[in-house]
Order: structure tokens, then C-alpha cells, then sequence
């Protein structure tokens, strides 16, 4: 059986013309997990703020949540890697997960689809 796997690994992403000086919040198929992505120059775990410009700078850490050094760490990891397509959205919107309808219902947002490719 051959299985497409991706890397663990940082994504770094600009985005220009947001709203100036607003607080988005990070989204990974529609789930928020703002908790993988920092600002440049922030810490974890802080607010996502645009500057006077509407622009920001980010770095989005994706790996399988699995410890390497759990009883199955290798397996398990090889089953949640796989090859796949991740939708990336910042917007304005804090909830769970984003509505259907989120483009027409947000002040400010932007997407994007990221392949993950193979090792």
C-alpha cells in the first residue's frame, strides 16, 4: 500500500489589504485554531492584529498533535499525515467554526487553499 504523506513544517504567509488596525482569527478547514499561528514579532497565543496598513505577517506550525515518543508515535502519525488540501482562513469572526455563508457575513477576511505534499 503506498500512502502520500506530508512533513511536519512552518508555513509562513503575508496578507495585505485587511482591515487596518483589527483582530482576526486563524481558521483550518472551517475549525478556529488559532492556538498554531503566531504574528511576527508576537508570542503564541496572541492576538492577531493588522497594522495601520491592513497587513500582517504569519507563521502557521502544522504537525500530526501526536508525541514522537508516544507508544505508536511513528504509525500513528504515518495514518495523519496524509496528503491533503487545507483551506486557510483569517477573518474577523470569533467563533468555533465558520458558517457556510462566512465571506458574506464578516467584515474582513482572507483564504486560502494550501496542498500538503508528500515527503
Amino acid at each position: 500500500m503506498n500512502t502520500s504523506l506530508f512533513k511536519e513544517r512552518d508555513f509562513i504567509f503575508e496578507v495585505f489589504s485587511l482591515r487596518p488596525k483589527t483582530t482576526y482569527y486563524f481558521y483550518v478547514n472551517k475549525i478556529q485554531n488559532s492556538n498554531r499561528i503566531k504574528q511576527f514579532g508576537k508570542k503564541l497565543g496572541e492576538s492577531l492584529i493588522t497594522d495601520q496598513n491592513g497587513y500582517m505577517k504569519l507563521v502557521y506550525y502544522i504537525d500530526s498533535n501526536i508525541p514522537s515518543d508516544s507508544a505508536f508515535g511513528i504509525t500513528t502519525k504515518m495514518l495523519n499525515l496524509k496528503t491533503t488540501n487545507l483551506e486557510l482562513v483569517l477573518t474577523t469572526l470569533n467563533q468555533t467554526s465558520l458558517p457556510e455563508n462566512f465571506e458574506s457575513s464578516t467584515v474582513s477576511y482572507a483564504k486560502s487553499v494550501v496542498s500538503i505534499g508528500r515527503i
